[in-house]
């Protein structure tokens, strides 16, 4: 379970560059039992805290998401929300 239990991984889907996907469930939305299914994009941030490549990738992580949350078009999905957690970044799509 992830984001102190709201979001509970499913199963593995692909991973590729600097993020993993997952299909998840959201266990606080009203979707009966099983919550309402959600796609999780996990980023793995690279390097230590402190070296140039992990402020790179989260610079990139914040700029997919701040061009996420304007789009606005039924052929794209929406961004739902974000969070952090054990030094890794999390999406959550529709």
């Amino acid at each position: 379970l992830l984001n102190k239990g709201r979001y509970k991984i499913d199963r593995y889907l692909k991973s590729g560059g600097q993020a993993n996907v997952y299909l998840a469930s959201d266990q606080e939305a009203d979707a009966g039992p099983s919550g309402k299914p959600v796609v999780l994009k996990e980023f793995i941030l690279s390097g230590s805290k402190a070296s140039g490549a992990f402020l790179e990738s989260a610079h990139d992580f914040e700029s997919e998401l701040s061009l996420l949350s304007q789009l606005e078009h039924p052929g794209i999905v929406r961004l739902l929300d974000f969070f952090s957690q054990d030094g890794r970044v999390y999406a959550v799509l529709e």
